[in-house]
């Protein structure tokens, strides 16, 4: 069995474990499969597949695959930590320091830094897939709306 790092807001992940905490049969598998075990790589493969057909995604006529899904995902995530430099450099231009990088790296917390990234990563694909997209039954993982207090 592999394991895959996932951006995932530690409100959001509490959310979820309160949530399954309370399903007798829960057995401590995050995304559990439908025989409860771990999701296998095929049922992950048809998830994502099932989740490109319903937001309309295709490469070239054809529905994607998960190697375009990671690639989306690295974009996606690159698109993010530019918008955090960008949102450093603010700062640094105020403070009269140069270099963005150094106020993001240095002067950051490393916690707060990581959560300006989830929340910019995570409005961007609110905007990118459709509404009902992010999670297939009717768990409520919470929504960080923070990034506003950052415009």
């Amino acid at each position: 069995m592999g394991e895959v790092s996932l951006l995932y807001g530690l409100d959001a992940l509490a959310n979820v474990l309160d949530m399954r905490a309370r399903q007798s049969e829960w057995n401590g598998y995050l995304f559990p499969g439908t025989n409860g075990d771990p999701l296998c790589a095929k049922q992950a493969r048809e998830k994502f597949k099932t989740l490109c057909e319903r937001a309309g995604v295709t490469i070239d006529g054809d529905v994607a695959t998960p190697k375009y899904g990671r690639s989306f995902y690295y974009n996606v995530l690159a698109d993010a930590e530019t918008d955090l430099l960008e949102m450093a450099g603010k700062i640094a231009e105020e403070q009269g320091a140069n270099d963005p990088a150094s106020v993001r790296d240095y002067y950051l917390e490393p916690e707060r830094r990581d959560r300006h990234r989830r929340v910019i990563f995570e409005h961007r694909i609110r905007n990118i897939l459709p509404d009902d997209a992010y999670t297939d039954t009717s768990e409520e993982t919470g929504f960080d709306s923070s990034l506003d207090d950052f415009r």
